[in-house]
C-alpha cells in the first residue's frame, strides 16, 4: 500500500488520504497481517493519533459545514430561522398559543396519522433545527431537514387549499405558497452553507476548509 504526498500542504495530504484508505471489513479481511501493519504505518506516517476511520468522520463533518463568506448566506439563514423558530417554540413548550409538546404530538400522531418517530422529528427541526440555522450550526443538515418537512406539510395539509394563502378567510384553509418560498430559502442555504458569521464557518475555519477572510 503506497501513499502519494499531495503538493497541497500536509493538512490537505492529510484529509485526501483519510478518505480514500478507509478499507471496508471485507477488505479488512483480506488484508491480512501485513496489510493491517501498513495500515498502521501509514497513520505512523500520517503523524496522527486519531484512527483512520475517524479521521473520515472528521473530515465529512467538515465538508459538511464548509462555507463562505457570504453576506446573502447569513440573511436567509436569520429569515427563515427567526420565521420558524416561533413554530417551533409552539410545538415545544406552548408558546405563542401553540398546544405544547404532548399537545402537538397527539395533533400529529392522532389527526394526522405520522408516526411518533415522524412527528418528533418534526417538532424538533422546527424548534432546534430553526436555532441552529440561527446559529449557523450544521446548517446545510438543519435546512434540508426543514425543508423536508415543510414538502411533507404541503402534500399533508395545504395542497388541497391552492397556492395562495387563506388572505380573504374564503379559503377552508391555507395554501402553499408560504411553504413554497421556506422551501427555497433552505434549499439555498443547502449550497451555500451558513456564511459569514456562522458556527459552521468559525469551525470550519479552524479545520482550514473556509475560503474568504471578510469575516470570522
Amino acid at each position: 500500500m503506497v501513499v502519494k504526498k499531495t503538493v497541497w500542504g500536509k493538512r490537505r495530504s492529510r484529509d485526501v488520504i483519510r478518505l480514500t484508505v478507509v478499507p471496508s471489513l471485507a477488505m479488512q479481511s483480506r488484508l491480512g497481517e501485513k496489510g493491517v501493519a501498513e495500515l498502521w504505518e501509514m497513520r505512523h506516517y500520517l503523524g496522527t493519533d486519531q484512527s483512520i476511520s475517524g479521521g473520515y468522520m472528521v473530515c465529512a463533518c467538515t465538508a459538511l459545514m464548509k462555507t463562505k463568506c457570504n453576506l446573502g448566506a447569513t440573511l436567509a439563514r436569520l429569515t427563515v430561522g427567526l420565521v420558524m423558530l416561533p413554530h417551533g417554540l409552539q410545538k415545544t413548550i406552548g408558546a405563542f398559543g401553540g398546544f405544547g409538546f404532548s399537545g402537538t404530538m397527539e395533533l400529529f400522531t392522532t389527526k394526522l396519522g405520522l408516526a411518533w418517530i415522524v412527528a418528533f422529528l418534526v417538532i424538533m427541526a422546527e424548534s432546534v433545527g430553526a436555532l441552529a440555522i440561527i446559529l449557523g450550526f450544521m446548517t446545510r443538515f438543519c435546512a434540508a431537514s426543514l425543508a423536508i418537512v415543510m414538502v411533507g406539510a404541503v402534500f399533508m395539509a395545504h395542497l388541497q387549499h391552492g397556492f395562495f394563502m387563506n388572505w380573504f378567510g374564503q379559503q377552508q384553509g391555507e395554501g402553499f405558497e408560504y411553504h413554497l418560498l421556506v422551501i427555497g430559502i433552505c434549499l439555498s442555504l443547502v449550497v451555500t452553507g451558513g456564511g459569514a458569521f456562522s458556527i459552521d464557518r468559525a469551525l470550519s475555519s479552524k479545520a482550514g476548509t473556509a475560503s474568504g477572510s471578510c469575516c470570522g
